[in-house]
């Protein structure tokens, strides 16, 4: 991981948000703990750019919001990924 910068969980699994590798990282549970590798949300060769993300939630349906600063304004969006991110199942909301 480069730069973790926002954690959340959903059906006991934990997400942590890392601009800075430009994934989000997921990671299964194992008794009570999470003891192994991280594998990544993003797969594939089109993967978008989170680069600039500053937080994300999830919903009860599993799918991920991101809220990302664009430029040096104080104007933000936010990028919804359905559950199958290689589906291009992106929507921006604007």
């Amino acid at each position: 991981m480069e730069s973790p910068r926002a954690i959340d969980f959903w059906e006991g699994r934990m997400y942590i948000l890392d601009p800075g590798a430009n994934q989000i990282w997921r990671y299964d549970p194992s008794g009570g703990a999470y003891p192994g590798m991280p594998l990544e949300y993003f797969t594939g060769e089109r993967r978008p750019d989170i680069s600039r993300a500053l937080d994300f939630a999830i919903t009860n349906e599993g799918d991920i919001y991101l809220l990302l600063q664009e430029g040096w304004s104080s104007n933000s969006r936010a990028r919804i990924f359905s559950r199958s991110p290689s589906s291009a199942s992106r929507r921006d909301s604007r």
